[in-house]
């Protein structure tokens, strides 16, 4: 019986592992996948967002202060946006290099557009020292969609609308929000 727990514990242990970015603490791609398809089938009914958050001029961060000051950077956003999406049904995860996705259950009118302004505002106020002492700032960009649990069961869908709306924000100047309502 012992051993049985044992395994069990070793088990989860793993899971977790195999399911979290090393670098950020959140999901990684492949638990995003599962988990946004395990929440829009049991909330058929429900109205989701898919958010598409990206660090604005990255490389250049990277490029000008080096990979380490860029996974701070990383690190510190991850921890705002985990803290700002908390509920039990939101979903955290990064997408790869300085993209996060978050999917969030609409549950009041504007909340999660509040959020979100809350969200870039606290990010553009980090401020990080690089070597030389001067001060970094980082912004993002946030591309969002809402539809009905229905309007998709490809992820990829949800995320093409989502993306979209990313490049708007970007190109309108970046550090700003734009969001597709799916009808």
């Amino acid at each position: 019986a012992q051993r049985t727990q044992d395994l069990e514990k070793a088990t989860q242990r793993l899971k977790i592992i195999a399911d979290t970015d090393m670098l950020t603490g959140l999901l990684n791609r492949q638990a995003l996948t599962e988990r946004m398809l395990s929440l829009a089938d049991t909330h058929i009914d429900g109205c989701f967002s898919i958010l598409v958050l990206d660090a604005d001029h990255f490389k250049r961060l990277n490029d000008d202060h080096g990979h380490l000051k860029g996974d701070e950077c990383l690190a510190s956003v991850s921890r705002l946006m985990k803290a700002k999406f908390d509920r039990r049904s939101d979903i955290v995860a990064r997408f790869g290099g300085e993209e996060f996705i978050i999917v969030v259950q609409d549950d009041e009118q504007g909340v999660m557009l509040e959020k979100l302004e809350e969200l870039r505002k606290e990010i553009s106020q980090l401020h990080f020292a690089n070597d030389a002492g001067h001060l970094i700032v980082i912004t993002i960009s946030i591309g969002a969609m809402t539809a009905q649990a229905t309007f998709s069961e490809n992820i990829d869908d949800w995320i093409k609308l989502a993306d979209e709306q990313l490049y708007q924000a970007k190109n309108n100047g970046r550090n700003r929000i734009s969001i597709h309502h799916v009808s």
